[in-house]
């Protein structure tokens, strides 16, 4: 998957941090597609610690800007999170597989392209509507 300018959210932390999440997302394909289960192991491990950052930080735009949404968008990434644990889980237990990367890849093309075109773009609306943007 590529970075298209559609997935722009105009906060540029937010918008690189994307970049970053869907390179490692990548990554993780990448290595399935070689069947290398350490690199697959070590590229999630990297992802998760990444997104655990990257979440926390826009969970804390939203409550400098009282998101009315932050309940749900907090919910939203606990769900992500658990999807990638799921598959550092199974690349533990199973090795890697195509089921493997076609789940990472699916994962890249349905919830995180999904969850930054609505809900992380609705996020960027009312953070410069509310102007907790410095």
């Amino acid at each position: 998957m590529k970075w298209t300018e559609e997935l722009a959210t105009k906060i540029n932390l937010i918008d690189e941090d994307h970049k970053e999440i869907i390179r490692r997302m990548n990554d993780v394909v990448v290595a399935g597609e070689k069947g290398d289960g350490e690199i697959i192991k070590r590229s999630l491990h990297m992802l998760e610690e990444f997104c655990k950052t990257h979440f926390s930080n826009e969970e804390n735009l939203q409550l400098r800007g009282r998101c009315p949404n932050y309940k749900n968008h907090y919910r939203f990434h606990t769900m992500f999170l658990k999807e990638v644990k799921y598959f550092i889980d199974e690349v533990e237990k199973r090795g890697p597989s195509k089921d493997l990367t076609d789940g990472v890849h699916d994962l890249i093309e349905d919830w995180l392209v999904d969850h930054i075109k609505f809900v992380d773009k609705n996020l960027a609306k009312h953070l410069f509507k509310v102007n907790v943007l410095d």
